[in-house]
């Protein structure tokens, strides 16, 4: 058998059913072998047998969130984060210089991409549901 190389990751939002999907298939990775620090603002998911270590977190868009999660890479000596939602790849986004002066890299685009994906998404949003009400004026 191959040696396979150690790889520490920490991956948010572990609760979400993505998350566990994601936790099972890097467990069979042939390549690595994974050292999953898993985060969720709920104290008792599926996923967290999965992992290494289960941690709860604040949700990904309160105070003290992005705190915490510089505070996991330092105690585990992570190697790269993988935020499991939107919320939280924007909250990591503004912190990736410290993650990356920790020796960890954010596994999402930069910010400037994440804000311009976000507004668009919020601007979509907002014409689908304003697109019934001009039919309504339109007939």
């Amino acid at each position: 058998m191959v040696s396979r190389e150690q790889f520490r990751l920490l991956q948010t939002c572990v609760g979400v059913e993505l998350g566990l999907v994601l936790a099972i298939t890097l467990r069979k990775s042939k390549w690595f072998d994974y050292y999953i620090v898993g985060t969720d603002c709920k104290q008792s998911v599926p996923a967290a047998r999965y992992v290494d270590c289960f941690e709860t977190v604040p949700s990904g868009n309160a105070e003290g969130y992005t705190d915490v999660i510089l505070s996991l890479v330092k105690k585990h000596s992570i190697e790269a984060v993988l935020p499991g939602s939107d919320i939280e790849d924007l909250a990591l986004a503004l912190v990736e210089a410290e993650l990356t002066s920790l020796g960890c890299s954010l596994l999402v685009s930069d910010h400037n991409c994440l804000d311009w994906v976000w507004f668009m998404g919020i601007s979509l949003s907002l014409i689908h549901i304003s697109e019934p009400t001009r039919l309504g004026m339109i007939s």
